[in-house]
């Protein structure tokens, strides 16, 4: 008798060890696992091409006629023993436009520390918004009492690589390319820039330390520009 009751307390135990098992089993089958985010990588900004750094200075023997006094120079004549630095504009350009404080500021500030420089207006052949007459106009209304040469058919602009306006270039005492880009970390809205580039890299320069990496902050860097094939 005693075996008999033995046995059947056996068998419920172990009836009730599957049912649990079992109930187990499809609690975890429903049981939805949370769908797994996968991060894309940021769409990366197809890089520019642009000239290598400590290139030498190109188009050194191309006379540069500049619209405000009628006197042609040379880039290799207007070098200094600090530098040169080349910044290429359009009339036309609404980043020009926008960045025409921080451009203009540049070039007083290259001309306080003793360094070359020269804004150039590039573009190509029969473009009627930038002939020598709307240059001079231009000149006259931003108040540009220096040197505002005429790149006519982005001659010194397709040696230079400049794919959009305005693009900034700054050379070593000894013609050698230490920076190129825009000029500050947002050009679309200069006002609110955070880092002026071409300042950093000027300062780097004349005082011999090491040009830290810009942060680049923006899409687009200017009004895009293509000089076309020679």
């Amino acid at each position: 008798m005693m075996r008999a009751l033995i046995a059947i307390l056996i068998i419920l135990n172990l009836v009730f060890s599957l049912s649990l098992s079992a109930q187990t089993k499809q609690k975890t089958k429903k049981k939805t696992l949370p769908k797994q985010t996968i991060q894309q990588p940021a769409k990366a900004i197809t890089p520019i091409e642009s000239l290598p750094i400590m290139t030498l200075l190109p188009g050194q023997g191309i006379k540069l006629v500049s619209v405000t006094n009628g006197q042609g120079k040379y880039l290799d004549s207007i070098i200094t023993s600090k530098g040169l630095l080349v910044i290429f504009i359009s009339n036309n350009c609404d980043y020009v436009e926008k960045a025409s404080e921080h451009w203009q500021s540049m070039i007083k500030y290259a001309k306080e520390i003793g360094l070359g420089y020269a804004l150039i207006n590039t573009h190509i052949a029969n473009d009627t918004m930038n002939t020598p007459l709307k240059m001079e106009n231009y000149a006259i209304q931003h108040s540009i009492r220096y040197d505002y040469f005429s790149d006519e058919g982005a001659l010194l602009a397709r040696l230079f690589k400049v794919s959009y306006l305005p693009q900034v270039f700054l050379f070593n005492s000894d013609k050698k390319l230490y920076y190129s880009g825009p000029i500050e970390d947002n050009p679309s809205e200069p006002r609110l820039s955070q880092k002026i580039f071409i300042k950093d890299a000027i300062d780097a320069m004349t005082s011999s330390t090491i040009l830290p990496m810009p942060l680049l902050l923006f899409n687009k860097p200017g009004c895009d520009f293509d000089p076309g094939k020679q």
